[in-house]
């Protein structure tokens, strides 16, 4: 049987109910720079009259293709 630190979980448990700061590892590297880039919205339309929306820092948008998830053709 392993051995829990109960007190730990339970501190954490009451933490993450009440709000009062922010429970687990601070997060570093990519998810950093996500979280502080600025997030687009940017509506797609296939020629097969598909739409979907996509949110992605805008970096990540310049000159990508996406996939059409009905017919399989690279949409802009």
């Amino acid at each position: 049987m392993t051995k829990r630190n109960w007190s730990r979980n339970a501190d954490r448990q009451r933490i993450s109910r009440h709000g009062a700061e922010s429970v687990g590892r601070p997060r570093a590297g990519a998810h950093r720079e996500a979280d502080d880039a600025e997030i687009v919205t940017k509506i797609l339309r296939c020629t097969c009259g598909h739409r979907g929306k996509v949110e992605l820092p805008l970096e990540m948008l310049v000159d990508r293709k996406f996939k059409c998830s009905k017919c399989g053709r690279l949409v802009r």
